[in-house]
């Protein structure tokens, strides 16, 4: 059960993580570009923005999950303790 809920709050967080990047990238080439110029710019800088912090949201998100599910198992034995 720890695992399965680590896995999934750590899931969650990641894809929170990446999407906020995604959106401040396309953020700022439609901001301050044409939209073409926007999306020739915005895909290499995706992969490249991705490869970057993927390593980073990993380690964030796996941390966050740990202690999510930590807090989980502590409040389950506390409801369960006379």
């Amino acid at each position: 059960m720890f695992e399965k809920t680590t896995l999934a709050i750590s899931r969650a967080v990641y894809a929170v993580l990446v999407c906020a990047a995604l959106g401040w990238l396309g953020w700022v080439c439609l901001a301050n570009m044409t939209l073409g110029w926007a999306i020739a710019v915005f895909i290499p800088a995706a992969l490249v923005l991705i490869a970057l912090f993927a390593p980073a949201a990993m380690a964030i998100s796996g941390l966050v999950g740990l202690l999510g599910a930590g807090v989980a198992a502590l409040a389950t034995r506390a409801k369960s303790a006379p």
